[in-house]
C-alpha cells in the first residue's frame, strides 16, 4: 500500500501532530489500552485494495 505511511504512536512528542486515523495489529496490543471509537482497527493487517 504505497499511498499509506505508518508512523508508531509516541514518536513524535509534537502536540500538534494529526491524531492517528487506524490501527493495526490491534490483537497485539496492550490489554489496558482502550482505542477512540473514531479509529478503523484491524486486528492484524488491513486488507489489500483491489
Amino acid at each position: 500500500m504505497p499511498e499509506l505511511v505508518g508512523v508508531a504512536l509516541g514518536s513524535f512528542g509534537d502536540p500538534e501532530f494529526p491524531a492517528p486515523t487506524q490501527s493495526v495489529w490491534t490483537k497485539d496490543m496492550h490489554r489496558w489500552l482502550t482505542l477512540p471509537e473514531t479509529i478503523v482497527a484491524f486486528e492484524e493487517a488491513p486488507p489489500k485494495p483491489r
